[in-house]
């Protein structure tokens, strides 16, 4: 793998909570754009990291979009889920059991039938990102690796990457949240693919952190113990779009046994 050349820089940790639910971010200026390493100006440990996509696997990107934009059905448009967040999106790689959905058992989004190269594609990209990850992070991809691996069946990970599942989401500014449902110390990895877009950054408030988050780029941070927002969308043409991939590993999935074992407990549990 090439050399990445990415500029560092220090940020200083405080702490934060949203002063009510739902709260969005405001507009916000001083984004970072260019690929860069953050470290905890403390502690000198890697905070995120916004890297360009490389070349060679942008006409990948480029698919992606096509796909997003022309083929995909979309959920909850305008439909709360169940976090009480408004977006609207579509759920990839492993489910994990979820009685009031009648899910008994783990299983794989739907999205894997409907739209079988995305889901070649979306696993494509988890590769090279967390390779990525892991060339400018080791510690933390081995930490994340063994957390996710040594719990979950290898069954349940995307194309044999230390992630289970993943959503994609479309035009959405979500308020602040954190991603709870994640294994504590797993990292979560988010690729931007937008047009004619202004705002759409994504803000880390604990750390006074905007990151632009470009077209084309991926940004790891801890998406589990990080407070994160995205700023208001405003669309500067006709064809303007927003599209967030987020890649994660799922706490409850380490409940699961083998496909064939979730199978079975599947059809006994729905048939009580």
């Amino acid at each position: 793998m090439p050399k990445i050349m990415t500029e560092i820089i220090e940020a200083s940790y405080k702490n934060w909570k949203p002063s009510r639910k739902k709260l969005h971010a405001p507009n916000l200026e001083n984004k970072v754009d260019q690929d860069v390493i953050v470290l905890d100006k403390e502690h000198q440990t890697i905070v995120a990291i916004q890297l360009s996509l490389s070349d060679d696997k942008k006409p990948i990107s480029r698919e992606i979009e096509k796909i997003l934009r022309h083929s995909m059905k979309w959920d909850n448009g305008g439909v709360s889920r169940l976090s009480g967040i408004i977006a609207s999106n579509r759920v990839f790689g492993t489910l994990a059991p979820e009685k009031l959905r009648k899910r008994y058992g783990c299983s794989t989004a739907r999205l894997y039938q409907e739209q079988p190269t995305l889901n070649k594609l979306l696993i494509e990209i988890a590769k090279h990102g967390f390779d990525l990850f892991a060339s400018l992070d080791p510690h933390r991809a081995k930490s994340h690796t063994k957390i996710v691996t040594d719990q979950v069946h290898p069954d349940w990970l995307l194309g044999g990457t230390p992630f289970t599942s993943g959503i994609i989401n479309n035009w959405s500014a979500l308020p602040y949240h954190k991603d709870s449902g994640n294994f504590t110390g797993s990292w979560s990895m988010m690729l931007s693919l937008r047009k004619n877009l202004a705002g759409g950054h994504l803000h880390l408030p604990e750390y006074d952190l905007v990151f632009g988050v470009p077209n084309n780029s991926i940004l790891f941070f801890n998406g589990q113990e990080l407070w994160h927002g995205v700023t208001p969308l405003v669309p500067q043409k006709k064809d303007a779009y927003r599209f967030s991939i987020v890649w994660y590993a799922k706490n409850k999935i380490k409940q699961c046994g083998c496909r064939a074992k979730e199978t079975q407990r599947s059809a006994i549990e729905a048939s009580r």
